[in-house]
């Protein structure tokens, strides 16, 4: 079982970075110094949940629609939360589209 810089396995690691959407995402992407895997989790949370943050504060301002949209994506990422969790707890690689590309961009541009 791989470790972290952090000292935690590598699978409770990705799972932390998903636990707390962007927020987690973020903490453990400036924290954790190696474990590429991890860093990529982190910043895949953080691509994903506030791609979804974003989306809900636009649509928070229109009334008719932006509230169905509001409501849409709120259970969208719901369940792409629970997902994530999920595959991160039971080791299962997994790259959302378009979310893992800039993700990865993200760990090659910022060392820490």
């Amino acid at each position: 079982m791989n470790k972290t810089s952090m000292g935690l396995d590598e699978h409770i690691a990705c799972f932390l970075c998903y636990l707390f959407g962007w927020l987690s995402g973020l903490i453990i992407f400036f924290i954790e110094k190696e474990n590429a895997l991890v860093r990529f989790h982190a910043a895949q949370s953080v691509v994903v949940f506030g791609a979804i943050s974003l989306i809900q504060i636009i649509f928070g301002f229109e009334y008719f629609f932006g509230k169905f949209i509001h409501q849409l994506t709120y259970i969208a990422a719901l369940g792409l939360w629970i997902y994530l969790l999920v595959k991160a707890w039971k080791k299962t690689y997994f790259r959302i589209p378009i979310a893992s590309d800039i993700a990865e961009q993200l760990v090659a541009k910022i060392k820490i």
